[in-house]
Order: C-alpha cells, then structure tokens, then sequence
C-alpha cells in the first residue's frame, strides 16, 4: 500500500506508520468523510458520528476513549488489513492515543445496541424488534460529525481521569 497523504499534511505508510504523524484532527476528518455501513443508509451517516454515539454509550471512560477510536484505521486503510488489530497501523494509533484495552466486550455490546437502533431508523428494514434503549438516529452533516467527533475526544480528554493526549515521538 502507498502512503496516505492526511488533511493536516502527514504523510502516513499504513505498513510502517511513524507515531509523530498522527493527528486527531486527521481522523475525525477522514471518518467524518466516510460512510458508516458503506453508504447503504437512507441517509448519509458518517463513521465519525457512530463512533461519537458508541462512545457515547459506554460508562467506563476507558471503554468510552476505545470506543471513539474504534475506526481510526479506517481514516488511514479501508482495504482491509491494517483493521486487523495486530496490525502495525492498529498497534501505532492504540499506542498514540493511549487506547489500552482495544475490543473490551463492553463496546461489542454497545456496538450491538447501536446496531439495531440503526437497522430500523437508518435502513429500510421493516419487522425488526426495538430495543428498549432505542438510541436517536440523526444523521448530521460531515462538518457537524467532524465537529462532534473533535468536541466529544476534547470533553473525553479534559475529564480529568484520562491521560490520553498523544505521546509525543521517543527517539
């Protein structure tokens, strides 16, 4: 694969990605750029806002900081490997962004939950039951779900119990 050419300017190698050249900005752009369920929704949804809703699901910060981070590979590869998380990519933004328990079955859950909301308010699929914690499906506008995705790392950040800005580069 080439390199990914970022909208702050990086150059990433997906196969050999270099710590310092992660942004944040960088994957709430791609992700908010992108559609959740490959554009197969009544309206366009972005990976960015169901990132946002996931986290926003979770109650254990660690859980909630995973769950935003949860396609940040897809801002950099969406061919397929590098979403494998021993992958160097996967592995590089876990450790950039200080994501310590990458797939906690908490954000499965949660990702189960979001999944049904969606299936019935974002696609035309019809006899599907309703959770009982139905989440609100609105879809927004790139610009608004980069926004959102931006607000809710900076909110995630400033709780005060999480230390996960970026580590800056060793050696």
């Amino acid at each position: 694969m080439t390199s990914v050419f970022t909208y702050t300017g990086q150059q990433v190698d997906p196969e050999s990605p270099d710590p310092a050249q992660f942004r944040i900005e960088d994957i709430a752009h791609a992700l908010a750029r992108q559609p959740a369920h490959l554009g197969h929704t009544v309206a366009f949804y972005s990976k960015a806002q169901r990132a946002v809703i996931l986290s926003s699901l979770l109650i254990e910060p660690g859980a909630q900081w995973a769950a935003l981070l949860w396609y940040a590979t897809h801002a950099y590869d969406v061919t397929g490997p590098a979403l494998c998380s021993s992958h160097p990519l996967a592995r590089c933004i876990r450790e950039v962004f200080r994501v310590t328990d990458p797939h906690p079955a908490a954000i499965v859950n949660a990702e189960e939950r979001l999944a049904a909301c969606e299936r019935i308010q974002l696609f035309r699929v019809i006899n599907v039951p309703l959770p009982a914690d139905r989440i609100k499906m609105v879809p927004v506008s790139v610009s608004e779900a980069e926004g959102m995705f931006l607000a809710r790392y900076a909110d995630l950040v400033e709780a005060g119990n999480l230390d996960r800005t970026p580590k800056p580069r060793v050696g």
